[in-house]
């Protein structure tokens, strides 16, 4: 939302320089607001499109290549418009690229030009490429957001790719994390039995995780089938050498990482999913090994703004 805002006003003050120019040496006899609304709906579509390939691809350099070679052959393509007419369905078609339904746009601005025609305000509402760059415009940010939620990045748990026909999805649980867990026995006869006095007690069960990061043919085994049951009122320490696994346990944890097999509870929610993952985050938190203040901000600033991610009420701040 603050790149898009931060882009939509460049584009604006870009249209509002443009369209005078436009307006004066190209298209003399055309509305200046029309020639406006043209350019500054394909600027916000330009923009979304962008966001859509971003959260695609997830590199910088793929994005900004992918929309050039993209951006380059639809608007090329519409400049066919000018030579012969398209089907009307082919035509809605490719206008679902925003630099086709812009260009094919122009060509029509161009052609009525030459039969004395003005671009106006009721001629490009009554024009299909201008509904075509709306609808470019929200399909593309729908997309975005959904790409963003089912392709997983670096860090993070992503959602199933039909996540959205969960009633879960939508309709969130109101009910408190303290839940009966299953107490089946995970463990072999070779690890400690546990106190009475904790039964049923366990807030995280941690069932044969493992972890294994593959760079090209190399395989590295972090997490070889770990099991742990950990118990509420208790502080539990976990041991070892550097290597030893210990970040990437918590990374499985906080759902900066996805498990390559085995499975974790928190009170009755599964890490491995992403809906449960959002609530675990809102009864559990990580310091990190590295310092994650703000230099720049003082103490207070920095409490202040931790409580805001955290999701303490504005009104609360201070007192807490």
């Amino acid at each position: 939302l603050s790149w898009g805002l931060l882009y939509a006003v460049y584009i604006l003050i870009l249209s509002s320089f443009v369209t005078p120019v436009i307006n004066h040496f190209l298209l003399p006899t055309s509305s200046f607001f029309a020639i406006f609304l043209l350019l500054f709906l394909y600027g916000i579509a330009s923009i979304h499109f962008c966001f859509m390939l971003s959260s695609l691809l997830k590199k910088a350099k793929a994005t900004s290549s992918v929309a050039f070679v993209l951006t380059f052959f639809f608007g090329a393509l519409s400049v066919t418009t000018l030579i012969f007419r398209m089907p009307a369905p082919l035509e809605w078609m490719l206008s679902l690229f925003c630099p086709f339904a812009f260009g094919a746009e122009i060509s029509k601005v161009t052609m009525r030009q030459k039969y004395g025609k003005a671009l106006h305000l009721s001629n490009i509402l009554e024009d299909s490429c201008f509904y075509s760059l709306i609808i470019d415009s929200i399909l593309y940010m729908l997309l975005a957001l959904y790409f963003d939620k089912i392709i997983p990045d670096k860090y993070g748990v992503p959602y199933p790719p039909l996540f959205f026909l969960k009633k879960s999805y939508w309709f969130k649980s109101r009910s408190s994390h303290i839940h009966e867990q299953s107490h089946s026995n995970i463990f072999s006869d070779n690890v400690e039995s546990v106190s009475p006095e904790f039964d049923a007690k366990e807030s995280i069960r941690i069932n044969n995780i493992k972890k294994t990061y593959q760079v090209k043919s190399m395989k590295t085994e972090a997490l070889r089938g770990l099991s742990l049951n950990i118990y509420e009122g208790q502080i539990t320490a976990i041991l070892g050498h550097s290597g030893a696994g210990k970040t990437t346990l918590l990374n499985i944890l906080s759902g900066l990482s996805k498990p390559s097999a085995g499975s974790a509870t928190i009170f009755k929610y599964n890490i491995t999913k992403r809906e449960d993952m959002e609530e675990i985050r809102k009864i559990s938190a990580v310091c990190p090994q590295f310092n994650v203040q703000f230099e720049f901000l003082t103490v207070k600033e920095n409490l202040k703004t931790f409580a805001k991610l955290k999701g303490v009420p504005a009104n609360d701040i201070e007192n807490e």
